[in-house]
């Protein structure tokens, strides 16, 4: 007999190792994207068990055929199978999400990641997978859908995030840390929010009531964090890369959109590249109304210019808003490098830019001397924001366990363009702000039971600020009207320190505690021109100088059998902005102009709220939410006289005078509530409602900014790789009587009766075609109704079909 060679015997030997050794290697990946999940928990009864690595695999050799295995994973439903029925399955396990979270890791609430069930604040979690899933435009419309806000537009390119009935500079909103709130920060609508791109979205963070300790000015409402994506280095010593490819078409305002974004590392280094670019047509209306509402939310009339004359022209169909739409490209660069275990550096580019945005409210509003329009143009010049920030994290230091510096300049121009019908003068209102800042935030952990956690902020605002006409006729430009901020010097300067300090009693019973000192500074200087222009009785000079303190505490208590109740008690503060002092502005076109105040003091706030939950065998949720604010020395828009007149000829019509003044006090209270249910395997549900009600003290007036109840319900279907979804969102009226008459409500673009309540029907589905390729579609207001969002200037989509095609590779 020959003899076998001892090499071939060998070899042998090997290959009936390794083919053991897969078939002890187990692969669990997302049942809807197919993609592996990672720190799956695998254990037996007797706590015998091992980890999914990021590949989302794990080696099963440990266990014995006959064991019982229990998968577990905090954002998925648990499994349950033996070891051997694993080899039928091909040593393969498909998960599905869990629509309620275990866990769930925050970073809003205090800037370092921590366990949310531990915060005393609400707060609501947008993931990854939920942006995905509702596949939307802007992030106005993901904070809407979701009813993590109300949410209002004064044309389509906008979007004003209103929480707990505060709304545009009493929110702040954040990207990746950084304040994106500058110097002038209106007190009435904002557009800002859609410089965002939410293709790039990793997660979304809505912290409710004041945010102030941590985040200083501003955060009265509370704090929106659109946190997006992050680098990822390679773990197996080779080059990592993936990537996301995506086009979207949208029927109600014919959208056409591409992104894509790139991720790629190595050892040390990770990158990510991203681009999104996107047309918009005219917004069409819903096209069933209520005729007792007449001819509201109709676009009968639009302006054209024949042989070089404004004239109003029918609008072929009255429910396409002309002039609403507009195009826009974003892009982001971030590059993360990993000097050692303990110390990393990163870079953050994001650039967005957008064609003119018009101004919808404003081209519909009629002069009632002659039934023309008052504008024949308006509209934001491109809305440019361009963000550069480097951080530096360290880890395990002596006096800290972990920080984050971050050093950031922002420069964003927003332009005002504006003429009224049958002129030939255009004006310019062009303003640029740069902002620079310094955020140093630390965390040390003290014993096993103590959390404290310490921060430096500063920051610096620069605005530039010019105006001139343009005679359309002859090109030329004359410097002859008032720019909208003080057109010499405009500098503001705040400088901050704040600790926090986190005390576990026991597991279940956590104290928490805060505080915050600020120091604000802000001077403006006019020129002599408009000093001659406007005739202020006041120095050419405006200066001030605020000092303001404030805290928090915080109660967490875990009972047994899934009760949780939490009560938080904070002050939040908003110190004036340019806009606030120094603006000059004809708000209601010709009806009220806006003149500065240097006398203004800061706003504060004081929030008490209570938090009452109950979870059931992680399978079903319940959570209400009680709070109440009040408001000190509110700023709110009041009538004014200018040289001992209430009114004056500006611009060419006579004008109401009102400035910014303090208001006294003011109180905010309301409830919201949510439910989540996994009815089945596959069927789970979701539903929210947020009631919400403001006056002021002394005119026992309504506030404005209140919106009307709201809310949303849906019930979701995952199965294998399909998945989707039934929604009903939903609005309540807003009437005349609750409407402020500070004009903020915006009460011309409603009915005779308020704002209508509405609802709508909408359906959503997607299917994994593919690991790589999904495709999703969505049916939005299928009855077709008309309605419009309260205070408001444009109204919401008609019935909208949306397609959109994903690959990830």
């Amino acid at each position: 007999m020959k003899k076998l060679n001892p090499k071939y015997t060998l070899g042998l030997l090997m290959i009936l190792f390794i083919t053991q050794l897969n078939a002890q290697t187990i692969k669990i990946v997302d049942q809807q994207t197919q993609q592996p999940i990672s720190l799956v928990s695998i254990q037996t009864k007797e706590n015998k068990g091992t980890t999914t690595s990021s590949k989302g695999e794990a080696d099963l050799s440990i266990f014995k055929k006959s064991d019982t295995l229990y998968f577990k994973h905090v954002s998925y439903q648990t499994q349950i199978t033996t070891k051997n029925d694993l080899e039928k399955k091909n040593y393969a396990i498909y998960m599905a999400p869990n629509i309620i979270e275990l866990q769930q890791v925050v970073l809003t609430a205090n800037k370092i990641a921590e366990n949310k069930d531990d915060i005393a604040q609400q707060i609501t979690i947008l993931d990854s997978k939920t942006i995905d899933r509702l596949d939307v435009q802007t992030p106005s419309e993901l904070l809407m859908n979701t009813g993590a806000a109300f949410l209002q537009s004064s044309q389509m390119g906008g979007g004003s995030p209103v929480l707990r009935g505060f709304e545009a500079n009493k929110v702040l909103l954040v990207v990746d840390g950084i304040r994106m709130n500058n110097a002038i920060y209106r007190a009435g609508h904002l557009q800002n929010i859609i410089t965002i791109d939410p293709n790039i979205l990793d997660r979304t963070e809505i912290a409710y009531g004041p945010g102030s300790v941590v985040y200083g000015s501003d955060a009265i409402g509370g704090v929106v964090q659109f946190l997006t994506l992050s680098p990822e280095y390679s773990t197996d010593g080779k080059a990592f890369i993936n990537g996301n490819a995506m086009t979207r078409y949208a029927t109600a305002n014919n959208e056409k959109t591409v992104h894509a974004h790139l991720k790629y590392g190595f050892g040390n280094w990770a990158f990510v590249s991203s681009a999104t670019y996107k047309d918009l047509g005219d917004l069409r209306a819903g096209a069933w109304r209520n005729p007792a509402y007449g001819d509201w939310g109709k676009r009968l009339y639009c302006t054209e210019r024949i042989n070089g004359v404004d004239s109003m022209v029918a609008n072929d169909n009255p429910a396409i808003q002309k002039n609403t739409g507009y195009h826009q490209l974003d892009l982001l660069q971030k590059i993360n490098y990993k000097a050692s275990e303990r110390t990393e550096f990163g870079l953050n580019v994001q650039y967005s830019t957008s064609g003119d945005i018009p101004r919808y409210d404003r081209l519909q509003e009629i002069n009632s001397s002659n039934g023309k329009f008052k504008n024949a143009e308006w509209y934001y010049g491109p809305q440019d924001r361009l963000l550069a920030a480097l951080s530096a994290k360290f880890k395990n230091r002596k006096l800290f366990d972990y920080s984050n510096i971050t050093i950031a300049w922002q420069n964003i121009s927003e332009d005002r363009i504006d003429r009224k019908f049958g002129s030939s003068k255009k004006r310019h209102q062009e303003e640029t702000v740069n902002v620079a800042s310094l955020n140093a935030d630390f965390m040390k952990q003290i014993g096993s039971s103590n959390e404290l956690r310490y921060g430096l902020e500063a920051i610096y605002n620069n605005i530039g600020s010019k105006a001139y006409n343009e005679y359309i006729k002859t090109g030329e430009i004359k410097e002859e009207v008032a720019t909208r901020y003080p057109d010499k010097d405009n500098k503001t300067t705040s400088v901050a320190a704040y600790i926090t300090h986190s005390w576990e009693i026991t597991p279940e019973f956590i104290f928490s505690q805060g505080v915050r000192v600020s120091h604000h500074s802000l001077k403006s200087e006019y020129s002599s021109r408009m000093m001659e222009i406007t005739k202020f009785p006041f120095d050419s000079i405006i200066e001030q100088n605020n000092l303001t303190a404030n805290g928090s505490l915080g109660l967490v208590y875990m009972f047994n059998h899934g009760w949780r109740i939490a009560f938080s008690s904070s002050t939040g503060y908003r110190s004036p902005n340019v806009d606030d002092i120094g603006k000059v502005n004809d708000s209601k076109a010709g009806s009220v102009l806006v003149v500065p105040n240097p006398e203004l003091k800061s706003e504060k706030s004081w929030n008490n709220e209570i938090t009452l939950s109950k979870t059931i065998d992680n399978t079903f949720k319940i959570e209400l939410t009680a709070f109440y604010t009040r408001l000190f020395d509110a700023i709110v828009m009041r009538s004014s006289t200018l040289n001992g007149f209430d009114s004056i000829i500006y611009d060419g019509s006579m004008t109401a005078i009102q400035t910014n003044q303090n208001g006294g006090k003011a109180k905010v209270y309301g409830l919201s509530g949510s439910i989540r249910a996994q009815i089945s395997r596959y069927i789970s549900l979701e539903s929210n409602l947020t009631f919400t009600k403001g006056q002021l003290d002394e005119e026992d007036a309504p506030l404005d900014h209140i919106p009307p109840v709201y809310g949303m319900t849906a019930l979701y279907l995952k199965y294998q790789r399909l998945e989707g979804e039934f929604s009903v969102r939903y609005n309540g009226w807003k009437n005349l009587d609750t409407y402020s008459t500070s004009g903020e409500d915006n009460l011309p673009t409603a009915t005779a009766w308020g704002t209508p309540s509405w609802y709508t029907l909408n359906i959503k589905a997607g299917y994994q075609i593919t690991k790589y390729l999904k495709a999703q579609a969505s049916l939005e207001n299928i009855l077709d109704q008309h309605y419009r969002l309260f205070a408001s200037g444009v109204s919401a989509p008609g019935r909208n079909f949306i397609i959109s095609l994903r690959c990830n590779f």
